[in-house]
């Protein structure tokens, strides 16, 4: 045998290691298989929690909008003919997993002769369809189209569905369901829980729905308001479940229980129901200097006295222009409250009686710095006769030794008669009048008699507000609310009185996002 032949013998692999070598080969390829099917498993994975986490944001997202939309429609203020206010949804609560059989939890769904007792302002502007058939409690979002791609034979759509809303008083409670679907909505691919706690307050949308004459008694006959406000009619929760518990006409019902026969004031009136009193409080004016004397004016007497705080009286030191027959009398700036004018000036009074046409005429300063004046009554059997006679406003003067005429370009708000007590009566009949009113006996000033009442011995107009537990007006009251220099009365009361949470009249109820955060359930 050659050397070549030898060499060539000792390369040959031995059999055995040929099957080694198979072996290792066979091996190899089933781990790269192993790797590579690893690999796919691996990237189908991550594709299906992908898509399963791109569900679960689609229903929040979806639970979001139709929490948008709900807010939306609710705190729209809609007060056209063809408009829908919903506002009022705000007061009821709504639980769309309770049976229909349970009026406590779907008030939404409940027809409008029995929603229009549980509210706090019975006519509140309603139309039918109801809520429900305005697609508010549950809806589609995609609009036919697909949210998402992810090679499904049906479109990936998203909706929300409304299952609860739980009115707190100062705070409302929705509970929102959102899903991801597919084939129109038979197929649920994910869910989500939506809880949004809202801050829940009233506010007054303008000048016009401000309550401008407010009383729980009123005879009204021809009394109409010219100018903004409206005549608001504060009742109890009882009388509201009788009154509005059916499905007639709001203005013929205000108009029957108010005596009211002047077309543009039954148009004004507004009844608001609570358990608590609704007028504004007397805290509104609290800030203010006190007078040392109460007031005892009696024109039909001798002379107009003063009470001392030790019980003995004294004579006014106002002035007359004529002590023995006056005609005129004025009480300066400089006697008011000792003549301190960085506050409002209160003046108690025990009584006010003007006869035979006699002005008393408070200084105010109208065209000058203003010092406004507070006229309170001592308690319940003060009255303020001023039908003989008339109590005004006078402009501020440089000398203070003669008697003002009235003003005519005095501002409403710098004049305030307020009763913490008072003759307070449901009957326009039988009782002792704390206000008695005629002709232009008060040309301009805001009343505030929570427990007070009020009476017209013949038509009378007012520039101002009035706010008596009673008003009996049957002969007919003019109350303007705006001042000669054109001003609101009402911007002008508010701006020198009221404070920023103050609101009185006709309401719209809306929510916005309190201090909590949103809880997202998923299931």
């Amino acid at each position: 045998m050659s050397l070549i032949q030898q060499l060539l013998k000792r390369q040959q692999p031995a059999k055995d290691e040929q099957g080694m070598a198979l072996a290792i080969a066979m091996l190899m390829g089933l781990m790269l298989t192993a790797a590579s099917s690893g690999l796919l498993t691996k990237q189908l994975m991550l594709r299906r929690l992908g898509a399963a986490e791109s569900y679960k944001q689609l229903a929040e997202m979806a639970a979001t909008s139709g929490m948008n939309r709900l807010l939306a429609s609710m705190n729209t203020v809609d007060t056209s003919e063809a408009g829908v206010d919903l506002t009022y949804l705000w007061e009821l609560n709504q639980n769309a997993n309770f049976s229909n059989s349970d009026p406590n939890q779907q008030q939404w769904d409940l027809p409008v002769a029995s929603i229009r007792p549980k509210l706090n302002q019975p006519c509140h502007p309603m139309q039918e369809p109801s809520s429900a058939e305005l697609g508010l409690f549950e809806g589609e979002l995609a609009g036919g189209a697909n949210l998402r791609d992810d090679g499904r034979a049906s479109a990936v759509q998203a909706s929300y569905r409304l299952r609860s809303y739980s009115n707190g008083g100062t705070s409302g409670t929705f509970e929102i369901e959102g899903y991801a679907t597919q084939a129109g909505g038979d197929q649920v691919l994910s869910r989500s829980l939506l809880t949004r706690i809202l801050s829940v307050e009233e506010a007054v949308a303008s000048n016009k729905h401000w309550g401008v004459l407010a009383a729980k008694t009123m005879q009204l006959g021809d009394s109409r308001i010219a100018g903004d406000g409206l005549a608001l009619w504060l009742i109890d929760e009882a009388t509201a479940q009788r009154e509005f518990g059916n499905s007639g006409s709001c203005t013929q019902i205000l108009a029957d229980a108010t005596g009211s026969s002047d077309e543009s004031m039954q148009a004004d009136l507004w009844p608001r129901a609570s358990e608590d009193s609704q007028f504004p409080s007397l805290e509104l004016f609290a800030d203010h200097n006190i007078h040392p004397e109460q007031l005892d004016i009696d024109t039909s007497r001798a002379q107009p006295n003063v009470v001392l705080g030790n019980g003995k009286s004294k004579q006014l030191r106002g002035l007359f222009d004529d002590e023995d027959n006056p005609t005129q009398i004025t009480l300066h700036s400089d006697y008011l409250c000792e003549g301190k004018t960085d506050k409002p000036c209160l003046v108690r009074v025990q009584n006010l009686k003007l006869t035979d046409g006699i002005s008393l005429s408070v200084e105010t300063g109208a065209n000058g710095t203003s010092t406004p004046v507070i006229l309170r009554l001592v308690d319940g059997s003060t009255h303020f006769d001023l039908a003989g006679g008339t109590l005004c406003q006078a402009d501020s003067a440089a000398s203070q030794a003669s008697t003002l005429p009235c003003s005519s370009t005095a501002k409403a708000e710098h004049l305030v008669i307020a009763a913490p007590e008072g003759s307070a009566s449901n009957s326009c009949t039988n009782q002792a009048f704390n206000l008695t009113l005629e002709g232009d006996s008060l040309p301009a000033a805001v009343v505030l008699m929570p427990k007070g009442s009020t009476e017209l011995s013949g038509p009378a107009s007012l520039r101002g507000l009035l706010w008596s537990n009673s008003i009996c007006a049957q002969p007919g009251l003019t109350l303007s609310t705006t001042n000669p220099d054109g001003s609101s009365v009402i911007a002008g009361f508010r701006q020198l009185w009221g404070k920023p949470s103050f609101q009185f009249g006709r309401t719209a109820w809306r929510g916005v996002r309190g201090s909590t955060h949103d809880l997202f359930r998923r299931w």
